[in-house]
């Protein structure tokens, strides 16, 4: 495959991430043009990170403040194999990003790896925090950011977009 092949690809995979960004009610940005009071969930796109950490192809924020990534990939690719990549990322935050981040470990809690076909997902707030196969069904990949982030409170219900538990921020 060559290079303009993959860069097509994964253009591809990030319009069906956008999409189901959007469908599960993430306001679905371009760093150029960030407006963090957008909505209580804003999905940025190609936000650079800390030198060295090169730039993350979604950065997830939650009322203002960033708690996770997305590293996207085009269809096909071995998202196990990428999970360095966005660890990278979610330990990489910008000095201006880090002043008002949601971290655990010095990382940020919510990493995905995504193809727009099958998604990783793993939070940081598990005991033993570990990449996940996501499957979709009947729900969206990224309800997971809200619904597995109970985890960081002391209530047992499922959290929803307005529940996020604000003891974790």
């Amino acid at each position: 495959m060559t290079d303009e092949e993959r860069l097509a690809a994964e253009q591809r995979a990030r319009v069906l991430i956008d999409r189901q960004l959007s469908d599960a009610g993430w306001v679905v940005q371009d760093r150029r043009s960030l407006n963090l009071f957008a909505g209580q969930g804003v999905a940025v796109r190609e936000v650079i990170m800390a030198k060295g950490h090169g730039r993350a192809d979604y950065l997830i924020y939650i009322d203002q403040a960033a708690v996770g990534v997305i590293e996207a990939k085009p269809a096909g690719t071995t998202l196990s194999g990428v999970e360095w990549q966005s660890s990278m990322y979610a330990e990489g935050l910008a000095a201006e990003v880090r002043l008002k981040a949601v971290t655990t470990d010095g990382r940020l809690p919510f990493v995905f790896e995504a193809s727009g076909s099958e998604t990783h997902f793993t939070n940081g707030y598990d005991p033993n925090p570990r990449a996940r196969h996501q499957k979709s069904q009947n729900r969206s990949r990224y309800d997971w950011v809200y619904n597995e982030s109970e985890g960081c409170n002391d209530s047992n219900q499922s959290q929803s977009a307005t529940q996020f538990p604000h003891s974790c921020i």
